[in-house]
């Protein structure tokens, strides 16, 4: 079930465009500038940044640089950046990537973390993937979204599952983290599914 757009939000001086997608424990809107500040702090945090594959630290030039290439620079992409919010607030406590869209093959790839740390294990996660991926087929009109999540992260993979995610592969010793190689899963859901 597609959600309708909602009102317009405002924040740090930048108009988001509209909402996209809501339920009762978390809604997306249009990643933007005034998301910038509370994003450098989460990838600079070594435990949130364990998740994310970044490795602090992180200039907040860098951060702004990226933000111009890939979230302002792609005009005409199917790529989509979200932060997500709990219920009833518009504050940033985590994001959601629907990017490396292939609009002539269907897919996108996803990326999610939750940065407030005082919502893990709540569901808000599993419901941002849940509202990124409905905008990615009923929006889009994209046919599979998928993602690489590290093996050992079961409560990602239990939380992409209950999305619909099953597992294609794995790329092993794929990722080098602190801790040694990881390996990685590579899911995906179909629109069929």
């Amino acid at each position: 079930m597609a959600y309708a757009h909602e009102r317009p939000l405002v924040d740090s001086g930048d108009t988001y465009e509209r909402a996209f997608g809501k339920s009762q424990k978390a809604w997306l809107r249009p990643f933007g500038r005034g998301d910038l500040p509370p994003y450098w702090q989460a990838v600079n945090d070594p435990e949130i940044a364990r998740f994310t594959g970044h490795v602090p630290p992180l200039a907040f030039e860098e951060i702004e640089a990226w933000y111009a290439h890939c979230v302002m620079g792609k005009e005409g992409s199917l790529d989509r950046y979200f932060s997500v919010c709990a219920p009833g607030s518009e504050v940033f406590v985590g994001c959601v990537w629907l990017w490396n869209s292939n609009p002539l093959d269907g897919h996108c790839e996803l990326s999610v973390f939750i940065s407030d740390k005082s919502l893990w294990g709540t569901g808000i996660g599993t419901e941002a993937v849940r509202l990124a991926v409905e905008h990615a087929f009923d929006e889009l009109g994209l046919e599979k979204v998928w993602l690489k999540v590290d093996a050992w992260n079961e409560r990602a993979v239990r939380s992409y599952e209950k999305c619909g995610f099953e597992t294609e592969g794995r790329l092993r010793r794929h990722r080098r983290t602190p801790e040694g190689w990881s390996d990685m899963l590579v899911m995906s859901v179909l629109r069929s599914a």
